[in-house]
């Protein structure tokens, strides 16, 4: 059932740097936690599906695939009860 791995995958677009994330958590602290709470939580669980994604088609390990599975799910579990 094994498969091959592609290579010359375009790569994935730029993510956004640490300053604007800072920045943008900043601003999301101004406002009430009913607002800001649920925003934070999607964009953790976004930025962890991005993560996800960025292993395909460069043959992650089972661990690796696992592991970041796990963040994921798990995040979303909890971003679940808090809305």
């Amino acid at each position: 059932m094994g498969g091959t791995c592609a290579t010359g995958s375009p790569a994935p677009p730029p993510r956004i740097r640490g300053e604007h994330v800072d920045t943008l958590l900043d601003d999301l602290s101004n406002l009430p936690k009913a607002v800001s709470e649920p925003i934070t939580a999607a964009w953790n669980v976004k930025e962890d599906l991005l993560d996800l994604l960025a292993t395909a088609r460069t043959c992650p390990s089972r661990e690796q695939v696992r592991h970041l599975s796990c963040r994921f799910y798990r995040r979303c579990a909890v971003a679940g009860r808090s809305a």
